[in-house]
């Protein structure tokens, strides 16, 4: 089976909330939202004063997380600071993927294979790099580029 990635892409662009929603699923008060938006830690994808609150699914992460360091016992400052570090790298860590993931399978063991692309040895020969997983365990393997990654199932 393969999933359409471009499908999963709009569908989890396409999730908006509002204050309330944000505030029952984060546990943060719509007044402390407000709050943090005035102090630029949050923005609304409405950004007109008048207009309703609404916020995608960036936006909800980012709350849980400022929440989470305050929590913490960090700062409101440090918690929103910390908060947008790890955004960050998690924007990367996607981008990564996103350019990098060719395929997600399995084959006749059950084993989830994930085609990491082409990569070139250091003697000039070129290979797929996939990374297998099975029984929670990673591991990598270099497949000839003549084989396909996942010769098996879909």
């Amino acid at each position: 089976m393969k999933i359409n990635m471009t499908n999963v892409n709009r569908i989890w662009k396409d999730l908006i909330f509002g204050i309330g929603e944000v505030s029952q699923i984060t546990g943060v008060s719509a007044r402390q939202i407000r709050y943090w938006e005035k102090k630029g830690y949050i923005t609304p994808l409405d950004k007109e004063e008048a207009a309703m609150r609404r916020y995608g699914l960036p936006d909800l992460y980012q709350v849980s997380l400022i929440k989470h360091y305050l929590d913490e016992g960090f700062t409101l400052s440090k918690a929103a600071e910390k908060a947008q570090r790890a955004h960050d790298k998690y924007r990367k860590l996607k981008t990564f993927f996103k350019q990098r993931v060719k395929q997600v399978s399995f084959d006749e063991e059950d084993k989830g294979l994930i085609d990491l692309g082409q990569v070139t040895s250091p003697d000039g020969k070129q290979y797929h790099l996939v990374g297998c997983i099975r029984d929670g365990k990673n591991e990598f393997q270099l497949r000839p580029l003549t084989a396909e990654p996942d010769s098996k199932n879909e």
